[in-house]
């Protein structure tokens, strides 16, 4: 009124107050002129283009037009207005409310009808909408910094009401586990948004007199950044499907009985489409506002708390005293309070006497080692006070705890548990009786105060915290207060006898065949040795009973499904693979598989290490893999070759890997005859060949008889010696004076040699032949060894070594089997 009496003065004329809020009509000696205020300027922009009355298009684009680039405040005046526009305005919004006259189906509903009917759905028994965007959705501005804003004042107000606090996290509690919000887990920065993001501010309603929420949250989609969009500006308005108020009133006259009812939380109900939860964001913390001034605000309340001076009421003999201590724990600390209960011709009197509490250690500690700290400060405290309050008085203790598996720790054998529970278990016996250790429950448990806080209003009036639990204070315990921790049945773990025994007992694979056979023998009890058939049938049987650990279940296990595992006839699992027709031996293109870490896969490595003289690690395998496909093989034959004592002593080194093949020979003696003779037997088993390379002749100086004449031999050829060279187009060569480096190749070959040689004559004394028949195996073994893995893939078995230069395979290769007694028919 004070405004529109302004005008009034200013135009000298009358004004005329339509029902619209935000126009006056203004007769002055200008004739009409249209004022009112301007919220938003961006309303009558987007307005301008809806398809409305020709009169309003006319009016809202005067004002687009005039006062767009030129408005400076949010005040207008538009002259010049006829009646007839006027009238047009404010005829809807007189009559609308009215139910005279129906409302004009508008462009903006038909959208919002539009949208809702394309993008409602209906999932989980819930109705799933997206939100009616009249603009593009990157529009939408970003009003982070004013929701922070508006959120720290409203923080700041909960460390002033703290009631108000606990109410608004319930709700919001509350609306997290009906899934109504969630937590964003995502952080999103502003250089990687794909989409705008909105911050709905919110503040508290409170209405103390409503009988059912008092407290309700109320968001704010109107808020914006200076010349930004709001979520309000950029939502259609929608249709009101609120019933006319006019039809209500008639309706509820014309039935003998009304019923009215509301609906709870009816919009929450409707769950929001993921891409538009963003629009919806708002902040919220866990933590508990002011938390670090609240001990302060708390100090006054501390005037009035009173602690009784005298704990003993009197000191006649026949007064029964008795020491209770408390304990518990939490993730946050863990304490123990002491109690002195007397009992005398005056009743029963429970004291608090002293109490201590920690703040949890910054390494992470279990739960039940938690209350196994606050059991041993319960120990440590209640021993103290005994020695203070008197020593010649007979003093009960009681020590209860509600935790049942410190119980079970106290009473148990202290040898059974870990290093940490044994310490503290140990210190707790030594200062207590574990018989005198008993529950109690945590909402009787006054310790319990210790570990999860109280405040100081509360500490005052709280009975429990010093007086102890209730059933302190009565004539007699309960009597099943002591059948608390029942009678432990302990568990004995019985372990299934096995056929193959632990390698202590049996060294040798042989040993194992043997042993079984001689056990699965008819009853007629053979005598005599066993067969070669009764050694493969033990062999077979062993297998078998080993894979029982691994294919004990209907579905293959992952480890072996790139094997293409199969089961043959007798019953035994086998790698198939691309060498089902390449020409080698059965077991080498199907081994048996053999589990991991089994006891057959382990006497079978170290029997194999032994009979190879001790080879490394990957001839072993490679020999283990042409009869068997050990599961984690390489990692076994390491620790084969890791724990044999014999190459533990011997220091063994890896030999270099060759390329040429090794040729050892035996003399009998040095002369010229032998040498001639030693070469015809190489150049004949091996090849012509065309230089002959070997040390330095300085190199045998100042050694012993044997290798001098050698010396004079190779150094002074003799006349047979050289008609033999020349006869035979051969050239001898040595390497440089002083350069054993260019002999590296034959002394690799050398210390292999050695290595073998060590291991298997040891301090034995052998005849010519006997040597001459180890120095042979010995080159087989050498001309054996894998030179190159090609592969790890279980089709591809072969590895390039000497022996395939030698006769095609290696030498130490298993036999082709016999066939002979097998049908034609039977042959592929």
């Amino acid at each position: 009124m004070k405004q529109k009496q302004q005008t009034k003065n200013k135009h000298s004329g009358s004004a005329r107050a339509r029902s619209d809020q935000w126009t006056t009509d203004i007769q002055n000696r200008l004739k009409s002129t249209l004022e009112g205020k301007i919220n938003r300027i961006e309303t009558f922009i987007e307005s301008a283009n809806e398809e409305t009355d020709s009169v309003e298009i006319k009016v809202k684009l005067r004002i687009l037009i005039q006062l767009q680039k030129l408005l400076r405040n949010n005040y207008y005046a538009i002259p010049n207005v006829k009646d007839a526009e006027l009238t047009a305005i404010f005829l809807k919004s007189a009559l609308k409310g009215l139910g005279i006259r129906d409302d004009p189906v508008l462009h903006e509903r038909d959208q919002a009808i539009e949208i809702f009917k394309e993008t409602v759905e209906f999932e989980k028994s819930r109705y799933i909408v997206q939100l009616p965007f009249r603009k593009s959705y990157n529009e939408l501005s970003d009003n982070y910094p004013l929701a922070k804003q508006r959120f720290q004042n409203l923080w700041r107000r909960f460390g002033h009401d703290s009631e108000l606090y606990q109410q608004y996290r319930e709700i919001i509690r509350d609306y997290t586990e009906q899934g109504i919000i969630e937590e964003v887990k995502t952080e999103i920065t502003d250089n990687k948004l794909k989409i705008s993001v909105y911050y709905l501010p919110h503040q508290a309603i409170r209405k103390d007199g409503r009988l059912t929420s008092k407290t309700r949250i109320v968001f704010d989609a109107g808020s914006h950044q200076n010349n930004e969009l709001s979520l309000n500006d950029c939502l259609w308005p929608g249709i009101n499907l609120n019933p006319n108020l006019l039809d209500i009133l008639i309706n509820f006259r014309l039935n003998a009985i009304a019923f009215c009812s509301d609906i709870k939380q009816v919009f929450f109900q409707i769950c929001l489409a993921d891409e538009h939860k963003d629009a919806v964001r708002f902040l919220w913390g866990d933590d508990e506002p002011c938390v670090h001034k609240r001990p302060k605000l708390q100090l006054p309340h501390l005037r009035n708390l009173k602690i009784p001076r005298l704990v003993l009421y009197s000191t006649l003999l026949e007064d029964d005293v008795e020491l209770h201590s408390f304990c518990d724990a939490s993730k946050k600390a863990y304490g123990a309070a002491i109690y002195l209960r007397t009992k005398s011709r005056n009743g029963i009197s429970v004291k608090l006497v002293t109490s201590k509490s920690r703040v949890e250690p910054l390494n992470c500690v279990s739960l039940p080692r938690l209350e196994l700290l606050g059991a041993l400060g319960a120990a440590r405290l209640a021993s103290k006070v005994k020695k203070i309050v008197n020593l010649k008085r007979s003093c009960l203790q009681y020590h209860w705890t509600d935790s049942k598996i410190v119980l079970f720790w106290i009473k148990g054998y202290k040898t059974r548990w870990k290093q940490f529970v044994a310490n503290r278990v140990n210190e707790i016996t030594s200062l207590t009786d574990p018989h005198s250790w008993y529950h109690c429950a945590g909402k009787e448990n006054p310790a319990d105060f210790l570990s999860c806080g109280l405040s100081a209003d509360c500490l005052v009036s709280n009975s429990r915290w010093w007086t102890g639990a209730e059933f302190l204070s009565d004539s007699e315990f309960p009597k099943n207060f002591q059948q608390v921790v029942p009678e432990l049945d302990y568990l004995t773990k019985h372990e299934k006898e096995t056929v193959v025994q632990e390698r202590k007992k049996f060294l040798k694979l042989t040993e194992v065949k043997r042993l079984f056979n001689y056990n699965c023998r008819n009853k007629s009890k053979k005598v005599g040795p066993l067969t070669v058939a009764e050694f493969k049938e033990s062999e077979i049987k062993l297998i078998k009973h080993t894979q029982r650990s691994l294919f004990d279940k209907k579905e293959i296990p992952s480890c072996i499904s790139n094997l293409f595992p199969f089961v043959d006839g007798e019953g035994i699992v086998r790698v198939d693979g691309r060498l089902e027709n390449a020409s080698v031996p059965y077991l080498h293109k199907h081994p048996a598989i053999l589990p991991k870490g089994s006891k057959l896969s382990k006497l079978y490595f170290n029997s194999l290490h032994t009979r190879l003289f001790h080879v490394g690690p990957q001839g072993l395998l490679n020999a283990v893999r042409q009869k068997f496909w050990p599961l984690r093989g390489r990692s076994i034959a390491r620790k084969t070759v890791h724990q044999c004592v014999t190459c533990f002593k011997s220091r063994p080194i890896l030999s270099s890997q060759i390329l040429w093949d090794i040729h050892l020979e035996l003399l009998s003696d040095l002369t010229s005859d032998a040498l001639i003779a030693t070469l015809k037997r190489f150049t004949s088993r091996r090849g012509k060949c065309s230089k002959i390379y070997t040390d330095n002749a300085t190199n045998f100086v100042g050694a012993n008889s044997i290798l001098k004449k050698f010396h004079k031999l190779i150094n002074f050829p003799n006349e047979n010696l050289a008609k033999y060279f020349v006869s035979e187009n051969i050239d001898w060569k040595f390497i440089p004076p002083k350069s054993p480096h260019f002999g590296g190749l034959w002394e690799a070959g050398v210390k292999s040699v050695k290595h073998h040689l060590k291991r298997a004559i040891g301090n034995l004394h052998f005849t010519f032949e006997e040597f001459e028949t180890i120095m042979i195996q010995v080159e087989g073994i050498l001309n054996s060894r894998p030179l190159t893995l090609l592969s790890s893939d279980a089709d591809n078995f072969d590895v390039l070594n000497p022996g395939h230069f030698l006769i095609g395979r290696p030498i130490t290769s298993i036999p082709e089997p016999n066939l002979i007694d097998v049908n034609e028919n039977r042959l592929s």
